[in-house]
């Protein structure tokens, strides 16, 4: 994968700066879409889990991966493997379900790098299993787009992240 700046600092911070993102609703309608489970779920780039524990919570026996081994941290409670989406080897029978959520499916960057970490969320699908992949789209993104945008963190070891 190319430079992942999902380490250090923004990683640390990553859960503070995205706490209004209403992950309980997101993974809510992504287990409607899936079926509505149970069964085993992979999640790919599951960064620090959130989704992830939503997922669990509606009753997945949800498996994390993810190329950032800071996020990987984070993610407490969970099954995580740290992998690159794009060479998926995750240990035990197939899927019932795959997610890649939060626009991850463009961490490869090309069109080769898409395919093959598609190709390995297929791999490790169950037989009539399912897999739901959020991509943003830009032209809808980009109508409501403020051009300037400063956003302030209160960080609770004290101090202000801009």
């Amino acid at each position: 994968m190319p430079a992942n700046t999902f380490q250090g600092l923004h990683a640390r911070h990553y859960d503070l700066i995205y706490a209004q993102k209403p992950y309980a609703e997101e993974a809510h309608f992504v287990h409607e879409l899936l079926g509505g489970g149970p069964g085993r779920l992979l999640d790919v780039a599951c960064g620090s889990g959130r989704h992830a524990r939503e997922l669990a919570a509606l009753g997945w026996a949800v498996t994390g991966v993810d190329y950032s081994t800071d996020l990987l941290e984070l993610a407490e409670g969970l099954e995580v493997h740290q992998q690159d989406m794009r060479q998926l080897e995750i240990p035990g029978p197939p899927f019932d379900a795959v997610t890649c959520l939060f626009d991850s499916i463009g961490y490869p960057q090309d069109n080769d790098g898409i395919v093959a970490a598609l190709a390995g969320m297929h791999r490790h699908l169950a037989p009539g299993g399912r897999v739901a992949v959020e991509f943003l789209h830009a032209p809808a993104m980009l109508a409501g787009a403020d051009p300037v945008r400063v956003r302030r963190f209160e960080l609770p070891e004290g101090g202000t992240l801009v």
